[in-house]
């Protein structure tokens, strides 16, 4: 019998330490993707998923999440430390949360239905569109600031949070002229949009409060607090709203290697090469969002590249970003060869582990949380002094979910709740 219950506290706890690290390890679209593969496996042990299947919906899971790790909020976040904007910075958090979620949701949903799924037409119409309307609404209104929610005044961000809105309802809007599940998907995606809107707008009371404190609490961790509530509200939130997916372990999506191993390793290393080099060096700001569909289409005509794009991609950002950071404190040299060598282990470590534990979500899950785990302790090691608590909690999130991956199946069997 499925445990609904450990699935729901297991989503809610690799939302929250997804976003955390995201927060603290890797930042941009690459660090988003950290949470986004960490639900994608909570979902794939639900549904039953395993092998390239669960790779592939992994990657689209991830990319989602990864699409809102192009907006900027720092400056939205400063807003709050005035009570004359502390409104419209509220409101800013809550429309870029989210559209954050809304974009991902859409991504998770294109990958589940059947209906996208058996036609060309329709996934990749959806998203062409969701790719030019993206760039449409940015450049007609965040462009031109004319609703921006940051600092207009002390070296403005450049928004893209319109852009993210108007791709993803536009999108949306055609797919629903011929999916058969037109209902459930804008259930799905109404409950993952409201997920990111509590998650980010109400996790942002954190800050709201505890920046008007007086010395020193004011200086407390409240950033840090509201990545984890983000985070745990858009796990449970995706976790609660994935009764409306109709994502099958018995999909009709079939797989045939296409490659033999050497040219499978081969060709992951020059795709994830590549993807990095367009997202770190190419300077156009929405350039994630042109990546997405590269990565979907080569994940389609290869889909055995489809785990190396979750989670090769995934810890070759949060690697690169321990490197970046030793460049810049000039305790070392960074050269584009180290990252080469980087994007080589990566790969072959995914590849042994999704060899052995592919089928096994959970493992996959136990695998990505200790190497992301690990690799915060060498950045608190080098860099990352974050008082007490937020250590505290990284921990016994770590510890709590790497317990719940490992319990067996069928430890504590609870009784299916209604909508299952």
């Amino acid at each position: 019998m499925f445990d609904r219950r450990r699935f729901l506290i297991l989503s809610t706890l690799a939302g929250s330490l997804g976003w955390g690290l995201r927060g603290t390890i890797g930042g941009g679209s690459v660090g988003a993707m950290i949470p986004g593969t960490m639900l994608a496996l909570c979902l794939g042990w639900k549904f039953g998923l395993g092998g390239v299947r669960l790779g592939v919906f992994a990657a689209w899971t991830s990319l989602g999440f990864g699409l809102g790790g192009q907006e900027t909020y720092g400056q939205t976040i400063g807003l709050l430390r005035t009570w004359d904007t502390a409104a419209w910075g509220m409101l800013g958090l809550t429309i870029k949360g989210a559209v954050w979620a809304l974009g991902a949701a859409l991504l998770i949903w294109i990958d589940s239905d059947e209906d996208c799924r058996n036609s060309w037409a329709r996934s990749w119409g959806a998203l062409l569109l969701l790719t030019i309307f993206t760039l449409i609404g940015w450049q007609v209104v965040d462009v031109p600031r004319l609703i921006y929610f940051s600092d207009p005044v002390n070296k403005p961000r450049e928004e893209v949070w319109f852009g993210q809105f108007l791709g993803p309802v536009v999108a949306s809007a055609y797919l629903a002229c011929f999916t058969s599940n037109r209902s459930e998907m804008f259930r799905f995606l109404g409950k993952g949009t409201l997920a990111g809107a509590v998650g980010f707008g109400g996790g942002s009371l954190w800050l709201l409060v505890g920046l008007h404190l007086p010395a020193p609490w004011h200086k407390g961790s409240w950033w840090k607090m509201m990545e984890f509530s983000f985070g745990a509200c858009l796990g449970l939130g995706f976790a609660l709203a994935s009764k409306h997916l109709p994502l099958k372990a018995d999909s009709k999506f079939t797989i045939v290697p296409r490659a033999t191993v050497p040219g499978t390793i081969l060709a992951a290393i020059v795709l994830i090469a590549a993807a990095f080099q367009a997202n770190y060096s190419w300077g156009f700001r929405l350039n994630f969002t042109v990546i997405v569909p590269v990565l979907l289409l080569i994940v389609c005509l290869m889909p055995e590249l489809a785990w190396h794009v979750a989670l090769s991609f995934t810890i070759v950002g949060f690697v690169y970003d321990i490197l970046e950071a030793l460049n810049e404190a000039k305790r070392y040299e960074l050269q584009y060869e180290h990252i080469l060598l980087v994007i080589l282990i990566a790969v072959l470590m995914v590849d042994q582990v999704t060899r052995y534990a592919g089928s096994k979500p959970l493992r996959l899950l136990l695998f990505l949380t200790l190497a992301a785990s690990g690799d915060y302790l060498v950045q608190t090691q080098l860099f990352v002094r974050e008082g007490f608590v937020v250590p505290l909690i990284f921990t016994l999130e770590t510890l709590a979910v790497v317990a719940l991956c490992l319990l067996p199946e069928g430890t504590h069997p609870t009784e299916l709740l209604p909508g299952d």
